[in-house]
């Protein structure tokens, strides 16, 4: 990963909720936004934006399930360890 790469990670990763998060998630194995939401105690929409990063930061991963109402995207964590690496010049 490169320092710029590195950086964004980091910013992701020093959010308000997303400690939080990552319990949750890891605590539940798969979850979805709403139930994220509803755990932690914020709108459905910040809990989307939150699952979004991590995933595209490669913390966690997501697969589309089955819902009562419709497809729904389940997250998990994709290793139980976080760590950020970058070579420093």
């Amino acid at each position: 990963m490169d320092i710029e790469e590195f950086n964004h990670a980091a910013r992701i990763l020093g959010r308000k909720y997303v400690p939080a998060v990552i319990k949750e998630v890891s605590v539940k194995k798969n979850i979805t936004a709403s139930e994220l939401a509803s755990y932690i105690g914020i709108c459905t929409a910040t809990a989307v934006n939150y699952l979004s990063e991590l995933e595209k930061i490669g913390v966690l991963k997501k697969k589309i399930v089955k819902g009562e109402t419709g497809d729904v995207w389940e997250y998990r964590l994709t290793s139980d360890t976080i760590t950020l690496e970058t070579e420093i010049d």
